[in-house]
């Protein structure tokens, strides 16, 4: 992901344990390697290997009796070893969305129970880590959500898994959660220096887009990687966006540009 400014690109990626921050000068590509590398590990095991099992384990009425029985072994000791796939941060941030699905005065209590992920759509399987989708938009904070539903449907900003136009109703979406820390920034420039202050050079917080220090799914002014070249891009759909962005005024003086891509774990 490359968008040029007026003296370059600076990338952060913000993983949600803490604050941790990966920035792209030379130096710094071992780790963001490694990061990739660990990651797409996490996706041949979660992602992947879920796949191919489910292709090649039949499933049909057609089977006979022990065939069946023994899809079905095979099945559960897919499920078996799905879950225990699963990162301990990922356990850990289930057992958090669940109770906080539980106990948040902000959620109504027809939202609290199991319900399927949507995705393209169509409603998959049910899960606690989910709220039912007509009650999507809890997903977002009460303070912050009238601003950040404005804002995406102002710069027609699609919602990852949308509903209706919304955000999703996964509580661990990456997308959803960005949004949820991110968004009083937009309006903030001292919440900006705040939460990035320590890790770039920021002397003055700029508006990246008018009215605004922060914003999010950011496709820049031109179609520099020449995606959609003669045709209309689309912020967060089909064209490369940046999770959030800033815009500073460097403590060298310089006018720099963050791009900050954020990962949960929805998947």
């Amino acid at each position: 992901m490359i968008l040029v400014t007026t003296t370059g690109v600076t990338v952060v990626v913000w993983k949600m344990i803490g604050f941790a921050f990966v920035l792209m000068p030379e130096q710094y590509r071992s780790p963001v390697a490694a990061y990739a590398k660990t990651f797409a590990s996490q996706v041949v095991r979660t992602v992947l290997l879920p796949a191919v099992v489910s292709v090649l384990v039949p499933a049909t009425s057609q089977e006979e009796p022990d065939q069946q029985r023994e899809s079905n072994v095979l099945i559960k000791q897919h499920s078996a070893v799905a879950q225990q796939a699963k990162s301990p941060f990922a356990v850990d941030a289930e057992q958090r969305a669940i109770q906080w699905k539980w106990i948040a005065d902000s959620i109504p209590d027809i939202a609290r129970v199991d319900a399927p992920y949507i995705r393209d759509g169509k409603p998959q399987g049910s899960s606690a880590v989910c709220l039912p989708p007509e009650q999507a938009t809890f997903n977002l904070f009460p303070d912050i959500r009238m601003t950040a539903l404005e804002l995406f449907a102002t710069e027609q900003i699609y919602w990852h898994a949308a509903i209706n136009a919304g955000p999703t109703n996964h509580l661990l979406s990456s997308q959803v959660q960005c949004v949820n820390a991110l968004t009083p920034g937009i309006r903030d420039a001292e919440f900006v220096h705040a939460a990035y202050g320590n890790v770039l050079p920021i002397a003055e917080v700029l508006e990246v887009e008018p009215r605004r220090f922060l914003t999010f799914e950011y496709i820049g002014e031109h179609d520099y990687l020449q995606e959609r070249v003669g045709m209309t891009r689309d912020r967060g759909s089909m064209t490369t966006s940046a999770d959030a962005a800033i815009k500073y005024r460097s403590t060298s003086g310089t006018i720099e540009l963050a791009l900050i891509e954020w990962k949960y774990t929805e998947d």
